[in-house]
């Protein structure tokens, strides 16, 4: 009687162990299918100053809502928690390295997304010189160039300093132009203009534009006549 009791003990004590056993493997199992995994891929090139999107999507078996989270990230990024739309303007370019968090908030189970952006950096692609038109000077008178605007891959634009321009004239007899971009005519030679070759570089990259000079032509007064004739 004493070592049937014992045997009994013995083996209900064994077949609870396992049965406690199978319990904890099945729930580790069911715990680890469900964990997040991210179905989507991240996007990784960025243009400085222009907007950058990429929307983080990840999934479990049971379909239960998602929430998403920056762990790493630049300054400036944000996401939306129940989409993953993550939104950004890089300032300048380099490389970015940035975590993403899914959370199944009902089981307090969590994935996460690696990844580095790499931003370039802004290109020139032209400029635009003012006037846009024929500028137009009597002999001896000086004028600036209006402006300078500098254009950019990523659709931006901004005004140059006319003293970081270069210019040159194809006709020196005609009009002249100082290193701050200010024409002055010399001489007027019937239908032929002075062509002031404006550029600027960055970056390697050189982009120029023109502007046509016209001189006018002096006017001389004889006395006795009411009008002024041109030569």
């Amino acid at each position: 009687m004493k070592i049937t009791r014992i045997l009994f003990y013995f083996y209900t004590t064994v077949l609870l162990s396992m049965l406690l056993a199978t319990f904890t493997l099945t729930a580790t199992e069911s715990v680890s299918n469900d964990i997040p995994v991210f179905t989507s891929n991240p996007n990784i090139k960025g243009k400085e100053g222009m907007p950058y999107t990429y929307k983080a999507k990840a999934s479990c078996i049971d379909n239960d809502v998602l929430e998403y989270y920056l762990l790493i990230y630049p300054e400036g990024m944000n996401i939306e928690l129940s989409t993953g739309l993550i939104n950004w303007v890089p300032e300048s370019p380099g490389s970015y390295d940035v975590i993403v968090k899914a959370s199944d908030i009902k089981k307090s189970i969590s994935a996460t997304q690696e990844f580095t952006i790499v931003v370039e950096k802004a290109l020139l692609t032209s400029i635009k010189v003012l006037p846009s038109t024929v500028m137009y000077l009597d002999m001896n008178e000086s004028k600036p160039i209006q402006s300078v605007t500098a254009y950019y891959d990523n659709n931006t634009s901004k005004e140059i300093e006319l003293a970081n321009c270069s210019y040159e004239s194809d006709h020196q007899d005609i009009a002249t132009v100082d290193n701050n971009g200010t024409v002055t005519g010399i001489t007027n030679i019937i239908s032929i203009p002075a062509t002031i070759t404006v550029s600027y570089s960055e970056e390697n990259i050189s982009k120029n534009d023109i502007v046509l000079v016209v001189v006018n032509p002096p006017f001389i007064v004889f006395r006795g006549m009411d009008q002024a004739c041109a030569f």
